[in-house]
């Protein structure tokens, strides 16, 4: 806590809102040698606040926001650190700053009176598209006893944003600031150059989720192939919609999608000349489902044209969540979370006139067992994939099962894992997370250092899969069913993962430093796939 006497003079301000799925991003830096030495400058000690500017009255209003933000403070030039490194300087976090809430880092000012930061600031609204305000400043300490003619001899020259947002009042500081739209904006097709080999990789986040869910992906993505020509599709189209649907979910994506490659095209241009699926949690089957539509609605010439490389899914239920406790697939089945809630349910759904992304086998089924389905459009469009990848929690993923996540048939015990999944490990993983004696910068530390949670890691084959026995086929359950179709003419590589804490958020690292466990599941990622 810091002391509140301390005498604080503004040297830089800025006044923002966001609403849901947006962020911030500010490099700050820091010159003490812009002014000239006094009594008062230069400072020893400065003080980083964030406040949330909501009002206080918003705390409680839970469904229509949360009114919330986060925030990060570290060194630049430690931004990009990989897993495996030693945190030299480990980060300060604020998960969750809630409204009429302030968060304080004190920053000791380097031996050489230069410094240089980088702030970000998420919006963790998830329900609404409202907006939440905040509040970002950096002030020096100085003695109490400093004058006034003193304090304007440091705040002489004030500099204000063309936008209004952002005031400088030092000449030691210096700033950067990305907006939301800095950060995730398309490039322009006409801006690319013809022949350019681009490869369009498409997020997509699961339910209640946001693009910044896929932030770090992106990210390290982005660093481990800087020499690659990547394009990163991360669409806004389905934030506060994921309860709608699987397939209204898929079609919202497909038409912003093909709205972006400028579908119909006469000829591609040879512009965009790869393109990947990844995603995670509902994600994954969203994605089955748009490949499906593309594949259906361009005729297939969308994956004639462009070459379809990867198809990865991240913790995502792929046979549903009927094997959750009952009280949750009870809820799911009667609309909890609308018609999604029944698609991960699978309750059997009417196929709709002219629909030809699911097989019409002239009985109503579940959404999920259509899109698996031999002849639907989105089991030709996934063989067409060069690789197709699951990454599964073993354990500690409360929302989708192991068996859903990695297709159905494998257990972790029978995968040489029975040494690492026992009650005493996976207690210990949880008293990790939660011991309060663990402080944030030793928990970042260890979660860098430690070998990687990757468990298994195998391509199966269709041989791969136990074969029925005869007359069995009748009496199998139906996530079996969806199982076998998928694995029916296809491999599937299969990349099991064992993760401490809430293993759902921290494999695809949902905030960068909160589910830091996850970053070596990110790098194997990054590292084992054509991106």
């Amino acid at each position: 806590m810091m002391d509140p006497s301390l005498n604080l003079i503004r040297l830089w301000n800025s006044v923002t809102e966001l609403t849901i799925g947006e962020m911030s991003r500010y490099r700050i830096l820091f010159d003490k040698s812009k002014h000239v030495s006094s009594s008062v400058w230069p400072p020893t000690t400065l003080v980083l606040k964030v406040t949330n500017t909501t009002s206080i009255l918003f705390r409680g209003a839970i469904l229509s926001g949360p009114y919330n933000i986060s925030a990060s403070f570290i060194e630049t030039k430690y931004r990009s650190v990989r897993p495996g490194s030693t945190l030299s300087f480990p980060p300060k976090m604020k998960a969750s700053i809630q409204c009429g809430g302030t968060w304080q880092v004190i920053i000791e000012v380097p031996t050489s009176g230069i410094g240089d930061w980088t702030i970000d600031i998420l919006s963790e609204i998830l329900f609404t598209s409202t907006q939440v305000k905040y509040e970002v400043g950096l002030f020096a300490v100085i003695p109490k006893d400093t004058s006034n003619k003193d304090e304007l001899k440091i705040t002489e020259n004030v500099i204000t944003s063309d936008d209004g947002t952002t005031t400088t009042f030092s000449s030691s500081i210096e700033y950067v600031f990305l907006k939301h739209h800095d950060i995730f904006k398309l490039p322009d097709l006409n801006t690319l150059k013809v022949n350019g080999d681009y490869h369009l990789i498409v997020l997509t986040h699961g339910i209640h989720g946001t693009m910044l869910d896929e932030l770090f992906l992106k990210e390290a993505i982005e660093e481990k192939h800087k020499d690659k020509n990547n394009i990163f599709f991360m669409s806004d189209v389905l934030h506060s919609y994921t309860e709608n649907g699987i397939e209204i979910c898929g079609k919202k994506l497909a038409t912003n999608l093909l709205e972006y490659l400028r579908w119909p095209w006469t000829n591609n241009q040879d512009l965009i000349s790869k393109i990947s699926f990844i995603g995670h949690s509902l994600g994954g089957l969203i994605n089955l489902f748009l490949i499906g539509y593309l594949h259906s609605v361009t005729e297939g010439k969308i994956f004639s044209d462009i070459k379809p490389v990867n198809f990865i899914t991240i913790a995502s239920p792929l046979l549903g969540s009927s094997d959750l406790s009952w009280y949750i697939t009870a809820g799911l089945r009667i609309g909890m979370i609308g018609q999604t809630g029944k698609d991960l349910a699978l309750i059997p759904r009417r196929k709709p006139k002219n629909d030809s992304v699911v097989e019409n086998n002239g009985n109503d089924e579940p959404l999920l067992l259509s899109l698996a389905q031999p002849n639907s459009s989105s089991h030709i469009a996934l063989r067409k994939f060069q690789c197709r990848t699951i990454y599964a929690n073993v354990a500690n993923d409360v929302p989708v099962s192991f068996r859903s996540s990695a297709l159905y048939f494998h257990d972790p015990l029978d995968i040489n894992l029975k040494q690492k999944i026992t009650v005493a490990k996976q207690l210990n993983h949880v008293f990790k997370t939660i011991n309060p004696t663990v402080t944030a910068e030793e928990f970042i530390r260890r979660s860098c250092e430690t070998k990687s949670p990757i468990v298994h890691d195998k391509v199966y084959s269709p041989g791969d899969i136990p074969p029925l026995e005869e007359n069995e086929e009748v009496n199998i359950s139906i996530e079996e069913k969806i199982a076998r179709a998928w694995h029916k003419d296809m491999t599937w590589r299969k990349v099991f993962v064992l993760l401490e804490g809430e293993a759902h958020t921290n494999v695809i690292v949902r905030r960068k430093w909160l589910n830091i466990s996850g970053w070596k599941v990110i790098e194997h990622l990054s590292d084992e796939h054509e991106l």
